[in-house]
Parts: structure tokens; sequence; C-alpha cells
């Protein structure tokens, strides 16, 4: 079996990007956009999607988003992403944003969070099999059945 079609460990996935937010993100009340925030959410996604299925990866589909705080000019943003459940072809990606607003509170707080579908790709530019997934700490295991029930079924 070649290296790519080895399963991985869920936590070889995850990926980590922080960002400042700049007045050029938000609108005139000072609360970032949330298709700023969806942006990077979508390359977090992607990024996890890639180091996981070992090339190119392509979103197909984001769960709703569920805004949990504002995001304002000046605030940290760190967007967490993990493959959460890997099918034949494609992944559940769970993407968690975190928000620090030094002005507000010492700790940084959920600000969203979704589930996107990413499909792995071949040279062709056609659906390419995945490694499987291994979950391992309790955490994981609670991820993966979450990633599971969202896949799609046919």
């Amino acid at each position: 079996m070649s290296e790519l079609k080895k399963a991985r460990k869920m936590s070889y996935s995850r990926v980590e990007s922080s960002v400042l937010m700049l007045p050029d993100q938000a609108n005139a009340l000072g609360n970032v956009h949330g298709g700023e925030l969806m942006k990077l959410m979508d390359n977090v996604a992607v990024m996890a999607a890639m180091k996981h299925s070992g090339g190119a990866a392509v979103t197909a589909r984001v769960d709703e988003l569920v805004f949990h705080e504002p995001v304002s000019i000046g605030s940290i943003v760190t967007c967490i992403a993990q493959v959460a459940y890997a099918g034949r072809t494609s992944m559940q990606v769970k993407v968690t944003v975190y928000v620090h607003d030094l002005k507000k509170y010492t700790e940084p707080r959920i600000a969203l969070s979704s589930f996107f579908s990413i499909v792995h790709l071949g040279d062709d530019n056609r659906p390419k099999e995945v490694p499987g997934l291994i979950a391992v700490t309790e955490e994981e295991k609670v991820l993966y059945k979450a990633g599971e029930e969202r896949y799609p079924k046919k």
C-alpha cells in the first residue's frame, strides 16, 4: 500500500492560522464581514484536507455558519481546522474560529463554527481516494462521529 493510502491520525490534519482584523475587512459599524471570516475558514479547511489527502482539495459544501460572538476591528482571529471524517474521496472538516478581542475580554472565545465538505482531486481534476482516518482521543472520537453524521449518504 502506498504512503498516501495509509490511514492517518486525525491530529495530523490540524491547521491553525491567526489574523489581525483590519478596517478594510469590516462594515461601517466596525464588525468584520461574515464573508471575510468564511474565506479564512475555507482556506484552513482546504489546508487541513490537503494535509490529510496528500494533494489538491476543493470545497464542495459548507454547513450553516453559526455565529457565536461578533468580531470587531482590532481583534485577533484564530481559525482551527481538522479533518473530522474521511469518506472515499471526500472529507468532513470541522472549522472553529476563535476571536480574541483584547478590549473586551482576556481569553479567546468561539466566534464561529462549521463543517466543510472537501473533495480530494487527482492530477486529472477528478475525485481521488483519500486515506482513512484514525481517531485516537475521546475528543477525536466524538468529532469523528459528528463528521460521520454529516457525511452525505448515497
